[in-house]
């Protein structure tokens, strides 16, 4: 579908958010990471952001992800255009790593072999990837 960039984001209340910038990764392992469950089956699972051996809080989508970090449940990185409303808001708050999350491909997979009239219906709806980027990423 195109590129995702990233925003590292926090809760107004974390006790990172007051915290100088850049952030080191010592300074973000004394949190949770939250992160989404990949729903891949065959392909190799993969997270976006996450510190060798951090804790983290793993949830099915990003509505229960976006209601942890506006808890400061823990910490990590949104979809740009997720993150501008609640950056706007005051309710999160961006902050500056020494090493920020990488762009991402953005991927939808289905599987070839049967007729699913649902994914049909989904890629019908969705577009071209020129479409799905410019309606869904941007």
């Amino acid at each position: 579908m195109g590129i995702l960039t990233w925003r590292f984001v926090v809760s107004k209340d974390h006790p990172l958010a007051s915290q100088a910038e850049p952030l080191s990764n010592q300074q973000l392992m004394a949190y949770p990471a939250i992160c989404l469950e990949d729903t891949s089956r065959i392909l190799p699972k993969r997270a976006t952001w996450l510190l060798d051996n951090q804790r983290r809080l793993t949830v099915p989508n990003w509505h229960s992800a976006i209601q942890c970090f506006r808890s400061g449940l823990g910490i990590g990185a949104m979809p740009s255009h997720m993150a501008e409303p609640f950056l706007a808001s005051g309710e999160l708050v961006e902050k500056e790593l020494i090493e920020p999350p990488a762009k991402s491909p953005c991927c939808i997979a289905w599987r070839t072999d049967k007729e699913n009239p649902a994914i049909n219906w989904i890629l019908d709806y969705l577009g071209d990837a020129e479409t799905a980027y410019r309606e869904w990423l941007e």
